[in-house]
């Protein structure tokens, strides 16, 4: 997975799925629920746009009580989908596998997360599903994801 303030590229095999970093969210029923992630959507009442590393329009996701974490989470969880061909609503409906991630890039999200991007995609894998997660810079996987105590 490489990742970019803008746009994360999920890659497996031959196979590529390229996401622009924005959650669309339907508000209007209550509990907030995710329509899209990385494409666009019509505006209609209650849908709101969540941008996962800008700020845009001064929006607080405190409001809709759903977290900006909450949000990479299904972003992530959903771009592995898209990759895996797992649909909750289509055909080709599988058992999904926890699947091991490589993570390249985090130097990308410093301006944004502060030197915190490993702890914070870390997390959004680990609630997306991932069995292991290992970040291109350091070259050591993360036994955390694993269920292992990390010191």
């Amino acid at each position: 997975m490489q990742v970019d303030p803008d746009a994360f590229l999920f890659t497996t095999g031959k196979t590529a799925v390229h996401l622009e970093t924005f959650v669309y969210l339907d508000t209007s029923g209550g509990t907030p629920r995710v329509l899209a992630v990385g494409e666009e959507v019509p505006m209609l009442a209650g849908v709101i746009r969540v941008d996962l590393f800008r700020n845009a329009n001064g929006l607080s996701t405190s409001a809709i009580n759903v977290s900006k974490m909450d949000c990479l989470s299904a972003f992530c969880r959903l771009g592995i989908q898209k990759l895996t061909g797992w649909h909750v609503f289509g055909l080709r409906r599988t058992a999904m596998i926890r699947p091991h991630v490589t993570v390249s890039g985090l130097a990308t999200l410093d301006p944004v997360l502060h030197g915190y991007q490993a702890a914070v995609l870390r997390q959004a894998l680990e609630t997306a599903g991932a069995s292991m997660i290992v970040f291109a810079e350091s070259g050591a996987p993360d036994l955390r994801a694993e269920g292992s105590v990390v010191g």
